[in-house]
């Protein structure tokens, strides 16, 4: 998942052992309990994010090649992660799913975030009592989000590229450790293998040239 109108590119890790997602579902159930504590042990993590937003604009460049469109980038949203329970709706906690959810907490906004304007420096209108996060495990898969749900208040606007107020979604993409070196492995040995199959087609195609 990612904020609604922009690319979220995350600047902090989040720790994670080697038993993250191997996670029994429980259906039924209003809070996984081995959930909620790989929640709990992400408490007091920190996390910077950075937002770009281009405006909604329909073309093709071959309209107007020249056209270079408007972005809107957002930097230094800063928040720390907390134990306090949250009382905001998330997708996970109060979803059809809440089982696969480490439950709702509050989240801290160190740094609101802020953009360059016609009219300097501005800051985000963040609504602080509505910050909240989760970790929500994808429904048999190794894998899940950690999603940071927080209130724009007013709009943002660069330009032509704007975010309007409203609910606000910040997404961290995890895996299971070894589920996630694996699968690296393989993309290893695939490359290996397209840039042999490359090698070749060159060797082949300076042959017959000399041929």
């Amino acid at each position: 998942m990612s904020a609604a109108l922009g690319s979220v590119v995350t600047l902090a890790l989040l720790g994670t052992s080697t038993a993250l997602f191997q996670i029994p579902t429980l259906p039924g159930t209003k809070v996984n309990p081995q959930l909620r504590r790989l929640g709990d042990s992400q408490h007091g993590n920190e996390l910077s994010f950075t937002i770009q937003v281009s405006e909604d604009r329909s073309f093709t460049w071959a309209e107007d090649p020249s056209y270079r469109p408007s972005f809107l980038a957002i930097k230094g949203l800063n928040v720390r992660l907390t134990d306090e329970p949250g009382k905001a709706t998330m997708p996970g906690a109060d979803g059809p799913r809440p089982h696969l959810s480490s439950g709702c907490c509050k989240v801290e906004l160190l740094s609101p975030g802020s953009f360059t304007a016609m009219n300097g420096e501005v800051e985000l209108d963040l609504d602080q009592d509505s910050a909240c996060w989760e970790i929500i495990q994808r429904e048999g898969a190794p894998a899940g989000q950690l999603l940071i749900g927080v209130d724009l208040k007013s709009k943002a606007e660069r330009n032509s590229a704007s975010l309007p107020p409203g609910r606000l979604f910040l997404n961290v993409a995890m895996w299971d450790p070894v589920v996630l070196t694996e699968h690296r492995q393989k993309l290893a040995v695939a490359e290996k293998a397209h840039r042999g199959a490359c090698a070749h087609w060159v060797l082949f195609v300076v042959c017959v040239v000399c041929v």
